[in-house]
């Protein structure tokens, strides 16, 4: 879900009360599989849809519900106008209205009972499916649903809790190429220069993944992905971007065979049919879609320049899609992942120098958005304008979480914890407190404190001091005082480097922060040339410290 790897744009978060997610979910039922015909057309931005979605039901004695679907609009000419519903091929009442399609069922359900619904509609996008022209002026359709902009163009449950596997079928113009989640199934020449493709997403996402893109594309089919674990089983990876950036684009998404290797052995077997890199004309910078990312058309370079929005996009498959956050304010869990993942792979690539610049480069951005919000933590219930979500919080500061939980637990215990986090969740949903209970059970530590002092609390310390040598009696004296506004300290271990005359690498120290002030006392033959707080950058902190 998210959006663009290294914002562009970021509006500030307003505090305030806190709020919970306040989409009003339907535990009465449980979408199982949705499938999406759509009718494109080349002359107007008119689109027909019949929609067949297949519910079980949780809850007996229902015999109503509600699917988010905007309507049709004559202000504005926009909108979605229902003609017909039907269950198991009967019609049956609906109605339209506040972005909602209430359907009242022929009889009441009954628990575990599957029915099959029906809708059939007609109507002008308002938003979600972006109809535009493209930077070289030709047509072009493309999904772009995040958060929850999917109900402007498709009836669903629009609210990433709820997951399902679905079918696209497209009739197209002939010379348009469609694409969307899954494999693809066949594509059938029309009698009408019309063609009608078939993908088929098997495995549940949300919603808000659920897209097409249909233009004139120039495709390639680079080597597929062969999973270790299973050696049958290969992974296709293409790349589609518009026939005038071929070269360039091609290029561009080269990188998408490692990408995809190094994360599947870091992490667990990737979780979709395909992956597809795709030119598009979106809103954003990136956007993750199950199977197929739809990069900004903008991005198209030649140059190599998107390897860490690859990288991030590519993360999302893992996190984000397959294992997604049950409540928008826990995005985090999806774009601090995908941004953690991105700077670990920049490290793989460019080596270490280069993984601890990227996170020294996020905790500048980190530092100077929480001067501007000092209130605001990394989950925000109170940020109820979605898209506000999209926050250094969310992205770099949900990243240092990560990095700073890997070196409290350890390599071993972090990447096994990761590993068995993504195989729990794989293909649901989860919150925070799943997270850490996962890394509790690994690592046999209580983590409560960990959690909520980085991600349910603002902030993160300051840490102000000097270091004094004693020559007569060989030793060193470090003070440590947190200084930050907020009323509470943090407890964390602090690396701290000390250097010898004549030799390059420091000793490494670690020492436990956790009062307000902190007086460590050590014994040394002579006095350091220098020392540095955090000389790796584990810490997300700031600090002014020299010598008394």
């Amino acid at each position: 879900m998210k959006k663009i790897y290294i914002p562009i744009i970021f509006i500030l978060c307003l505090s305030g009360t806190a709020k919970p997610d306040r989409y009003p979910r339907n535990y009465n039922i449980d979408v199982l599989h949705y499938t999406f015909n759509l009718s494109l057309n080349d002359t107007s931005r008119i689109i027909k849809g019949y929609t067949v979605i297949q519910i079980r039901v949780l809850a007996g004695g229902i015999n109503e519900f509600n699917l988010d679907f905007n309507s049709w609009d004559s202000s504005y000419n926009t909108g979605m106008a229902v003609s017909e519903v039907n269950e198991d091929n009967n019609p049956i009442t609906f109605s339209q209205s506040d972005e909602k399609l209430k359907i009242i069922l022929a009889h009441p359900a009954i628990k575990n009972q599957i029915i099959n619904v029906s809708i059939k509609y007609s109507g002008i996008p308002k938003n979600g499916l972006i109809i535009s022209r493209n930077k070289f002026g030709d047509k072009t359709f493309f999904g772009d649903n995040w958060p929850n902009r999917v109900h402007y163009w498709l009836p669903v449950i629009d609210h990433p809790y709820d997951k399902a596997a679905c079918d696209f079928y497209v009739t197209a113009p002939v010379y348009f190429q469609v694409i969307a989640n899954g494999a693809l199934i066949n594509i059938t020449n029309l009698n009408n220069n019309y063609t009608l493709t078939h993908w088929r997403e098997s495995e549940p996402i949300s919603t808000y993944l659920m897209v097409i893109g249909a233009a004139r594309f120039a495709v390639e089919y680079l080597p597929p992905f062969i999973q270790e674990e299973n050696k049958t089983k290969s992974i296709p990876v293409e790349t589609w971007v518009y026939p005038q950036d071929k070269k360039n684009g091609f290029y561009d998404f080269k990188p998408a065979e490692n990408i995809i290797k190094y994360f599947t052995d870091l992490i667990g077997p990737y979780p979709f049919e395909k992956l597809a890199n795709v030119e598009s004309t979106t809103m954003y910078g990136g956007m993750e879609n199950a199977s197929n990312i739809f990069y900004a058309e903008q991005e198209v370079r030649g140059n190599h320049h998107n390897l860490a929005t690859i990288a991030h996009e590519t993360a999302h498959q893992w996190f984000g899609d397959a294992v997604t956050e049950d409540d928008w304010n826990h995005i985090w869990l999806s774009e601090g992942f995908a941004t953690f993942f991105a700077n670990i792979f920049i490290g793989h690539v460019f080596g270490k120098d280069s993984l601890i610049n990227s996170f020294q480069h996020d905790r500048e951005l980190i530092i100077n958005y929480d001067e501007a919000n000092p209130n605001s933590p990394v989950v925000d219930t109170t940020i109820t304008d979605l898209p506000h979500l999209l926050n250094i919080n969310s992205y770099q500061k949900g990243s240092w979480v990560l990095r700073m939980l890997l070196h409290k637990l350890g390599e071993e215990n972090f990447w096994k914890g990761i590993r068995r986090y993504y195989k729990a969740y794989r293909y649901k949903n989860a919150l925070t407190k799943d997270f850490e209970k996962i890394m509790e059970k690994v690592s046999y530590k209580n983590l409560t404190q960990f959690f909520n002092e980085w991600i349910y609390r603002p902030g993160f310390p300051i840490l102000k001091g000097g270091w004094k040598y004693d020559k007569q009696n060989k030793s060193l004296s470090i003070s440590l005082t947190q200084v930050q506004s907020f009323k509470n300290s943090f407890h964390f271990p602090l690396d701290i480097g000390i250097y010898i005359k004549d030799k390059q690498s420091p000793i490494i120290k670690t020492f436990n922060i956790g009062r307000k002030e902190n007086i460590f006392m050590l014994s040394f033959d002579s006095k350091p040339s220098k020392i540095v707080l955090d000389p790796d950058s584990w810490m997300l902190m700031g600090s002014e410290f020299n010598e008394n």
